[in-house]
């Protein structure tokens, strides 16, 4: 049996191309790391900043809340009444200073 060669050349070229296509280039994976990089620089400020912001309302949430609960103490310690209590810490302090 004689074997074309023309078939047996495309044959060998056409298992050289798949064997060729397995894999990327350095400049295709280069370029989709710059890509990323850029996308990354873009967003990254965004998403500190944002965290940054709900990082600041937790703490105002936390410290309003301590503040509320210190003015009931003092209106609970004086019997309800907030200018009452206001009256005796302000000459308190002055007795202090």
């Amino acid at each position: 049996m004689k074997l074309n060669t023309g078939i047996v050349v495309h044959l060998l070229r056409s298992k050289i191309i798949k064997i060729n296509k397995l894999a990327f280039t350095l400049s295709e994976v280069l370029i989709t790391l710059g890509i990323i990089g850029v996308v990354a620089a873009m967003t990254i400020p965004a998403l500190m900043n944002q965290a940054n912001d709900v990082e600041l309302k937790n703490k105002f949430k936390k410290e309003y809340s301590v503040f509320s609960q210190a003015i009931l103490q003092i209106q609970t310690d004086n019997g309800g009444d907030l200018t009452n209590a206001l009256t005796n810490m302000s000459s308190a302090i002055k007795r202090i200073f």
